[in-house]
Order: structure tokens, then sequence, then C-alpha cells
């Protein structure tokens, strides 16, 4: 029985819990830890937004579109200028690894020099490591962030399977982990902000 001003045993907020949780008061004293929805960043000092799903997307299709435009002006007239152009021979594996080349600089290089891509960049997003929140990310953080997507080099169609399967699981992540880490954010043990 609760006497005069005191308030009944129930779930309420706690002075000092994170907002928008609650916590069961017994009558007596608070009982358990705080439950509900708290901040997205409740790990990250304040003043650091994590990065929203929508905008991600919208910096990798920029991405998206300035890579497919490198392709064409640069890999397909060299995959043109072969004999032959499949997958196995000379002029194919050449044109693979000059491939491979722009994608290692144009992603992690380009991540550990200015702390994203030019598609990050254009929407005020930064790459930072979750240990430290520097940015720009080490050269080892980007490049290990960065080296799941080497499964789209391994062949021309496991490898679009694999991207495929990959980026289902990091657009999944990314709106519903707490932190918003993608695949690449859990392998590279970083987080993407707005600035």
């Amino acid at each position: 029985m609760t006497g005069p001003g005191q308030t009944p045993p129930g779930w309420y907020y706690a002075q000092g819990d994170p907002p928008g949780t609650e916590r069961y008061w017994d009558g007596v004293i608070w009982q358990g830890d705080p439950r509900g929805s708290q901040p997205i960043s409740a790990d990250l000092p304040s003043g650091i937004n994590l990065a929203s799903g929508g905008s991600r997307i919208g910096a990798r299709v920029i991405d998206g579109f300035i890579m497919v435009f490198i392709q064409l002006v640069f890999v397909v007239p060299l995959a043109g200028a072969g004999n032959s152009s499949t997958y196995g021979s000379s002029s194919g594996i050449g044109t693979i690894a000059f491939s491979l080349a722009i994608a290692i600089i144009y992603e992690p290089v380009l991540t550990a020099l200015t702390g994203g891509t030019p598609g990050k960049l254009i929407l005020g997003l930064r790459v930072v490591e979750a240990e430290t929140l520097t940015t720009p990310p080490s050269m080892p953080v980007s490049i290990k962030r960065w080296v799941i997507g080497l499964v789209g080099f391994l062949h021309p169609l496991l490898g679009i399977i694999a991207i495929l399967i990959l980026s289902i699981m990091s657009l999944v992540w990314v709106f519903t982990d707490t932190m918003r880490r993608s695949i690449y954010d859990r392998i590279g043990g970083t987080y993407v902000i707005k600035k």
C-alpha cells in the first residue's frame, strides 16, 4: 500500500537513464536495467551524429555513378583493345587488374586520405575509427573495411551475386543496428558519421 505522495509500483522514466527509456519502480527503489528506445548514438560522445541509412544509400549511389563513368572512360577502352576479352585471357586479366587498381584507389585510399569516398564527402559523411573516433581512418583500417569488396573480382557472375548478398546484409544492418554499421563497418571497426 502506498501512502500520500508515494509513487505506486510501475514502469517510469528514471532520472539519469537515457532519454526515452523506462525502468521498473517497485514502490521503494528502481529495479533492473532501463528498457525502451535508447538514442541511436548512445555510445558516441555528444556532437557526433551517425549518418542516416538514407544518406549512406545516397552516397553509395553517387559513388556508383562515378565508378561507372570511370569504368566507361578507362576500363572499357582497355578491354576493347585486346584481341580477346574473355575472363581468363591476358586482356581479360589486365582489365580486371586495372579495375581492381581503380577500386583500391577509389575506396580505401581515398577513405584513408580524406575520410570517405567522393559520394560520402559530397553528402557530408565521414568514416571514423570506432576505437578512436578519428577521421580519416588509418590506411590499415580503410583496407580492412574495404577488403570484403574483393569478392566482386572473383568471377563475373559469382562476384555480382556475392556483392548483391553483401549489399543486402549491409542495408539490413544499417537500418537495424543501433550504431548503423554495415558489414564493411563491422569488419573494419568503423562508423559513418554526419559532419
